[in-house]
């Protein structure tokens, strides 16, 4: 089934979460940034994808104010600021 990836990079703390086709949430993490927010988005990827290995991610979304680092780490196909994502 194909899901989705998007992540939230702030100067506090970092969110992902994937999604379905239906918008259900599959698996979501959080973790404080701490000032290193790559090694911020390397856990929390870490974390949903070993338990999910054999999920496909069709697309990646980013926002927050990492989300153009967030969105070259991991290849995202969309980086949004947090006022269109909230208006979305």
């Amino acid at each position: 089934m194909s899901n989705y990836l998007g992540i939230d990079v702030g100067s506090v703390t970092t969110k992902a979460a994937i999604i379905n086709k239906k918008d259900e949430v599959v698996a979501s993490a959080y973790t404080k940034t701490q000032g290193s927010p790559v090694q911020a988005i390397q856990k929390l990827l870490k974390e949903l994808t070993e338990p999910h290995k054999d999920t496909e991610i069709k697309a990646v979304g980013t926002t927050g104010s990492g989300r153009e680092l967030a969105r070259i780490l991991v290849g995202g196909d969309i980086a949004k600021n947090e006022i269109t994502a909230h208006a979305t």
